[in-house]
Formats: C-alpha cells, structure tokens, sequence
C-alpha cells in the first residue's frame, strides 16, 4: 500500500498497530486533519473496523474519508463499512486501478 501512495506521489503516514493509529490521528487535533485514512479491517491490537467507527463517529480531527482495506471479500462487511460511514471498501491485493 505504501508503495502505491508513494508512486501517486502523497506522503503517507504509515502505522503498523490500531495504537500507533490512534497516537498519529491524536496528532491531528492540534494541526491539519488527514485528507483520507486507510484502515486494515485487521490491525494489530483491536479491529480496524472498530477504530474506523471511532475515527468517523469521534474524531480526533476528522478526515474527509475513510477507506477500509480487508483481505475479505463479504457482501454484509461491505454495507457495514458503508452504515458505519466508509467511503470505500477495498479487497487486498488493491490495484492501482481501484
């Protein structure tokens, strides 16, 4: 994923655990929100699907979209991320197409 951000030229901030997801998102209340978060269904540490929910419902400095990244490919997963309010679902390997 991170070789795709790079190649379209954006300067991700890259986590590997929902905590340092949280430590980064804490960051952004006091400057400029992300534009889009990219969240693995399956962090390390907790759901990915759950820091999505806190992230769009709670803040810290919400971001324009939230994508959800899952190596799944589920009808019912989909239209949660969608409830929840996910801009996207996307199935791994993601393309740059996608």
């Amino acid at each position: 994923m991170r070789e795709l951000l790079d190649g379209w030229g954006t300067t991700p901030t890259v986590v590997d655990s929902v905590v340092a997801a949280r430590m980064a998102l804490d960051k952004t209340r006091e400057g400029r929100p992300f534009d889009v978060v990219i969240i693995d269904a399956a962090m390390n540490g907790r759901s990915g699907v759950t820091l999505a929910q806190d992230v769009i419902r709670h803040g810290p400095g919400r971001p324009g979209v939230v994508l959800l990244v899952t190596a799944e490919c589920s009808i019912s997963d989909m239209h949660s991320s969608r409830d929840l309010g996910a801009a996207h679902y996307l199935i791994k390997p993601v393309k740059a197409t996608e």
